[in-house]
């Protein structure tokens, strides 16, 4: 992983930072207020690429996986569901809620 990939890495998990679950407790969902001043569409989109990358990585452990999910949130990730994410799943929401806010605001540059 490159260092570039790595910022971008960090960047994305550091999204967690400005989720919510949702109704049902079982998704990551981006918070429009939190996101209002932090988020680009290009940056959006290299978090979310970075992250399917991660996701599809099968060289990178769970635990390693876990280790840069605890390293990069201040936030207790995957504490405030109603179900159990191992860390690749986790990634794997992340992603999808990432790419979710994107669809939903097609306003976003």
């Amino acid at each position: 992983m490159s260092l570039k990939d790595e910022a971008v890495l960090k960047w994305a998990i550091d999204l967690l930072n400005y989720a919510d679950r949702d109704q049902t407790g079982q998704h990551i969902v981006l918070a429009d207020d939190l996101m209002a001043h932090h988020a680009d569409r290009a940056n959006l989109e290299r978090a979310a690429d970075r992250l399917a990358a991660l996701r599809d990585d099968d060289t990178i452990s769970n635990a390693e996986i876990k280790g840069l999910l605890n390293r990069a949130s201040s936030k207790t990730w995957g504490g405030e569901y109603d179900r159990v994410f191992e860390p690749r799943e986790f990634v794997a929401e992340l992603e999808r809620a990432v790419r979710d806010y994107l669809r939903r605001r097609p306003d976003l540059r």
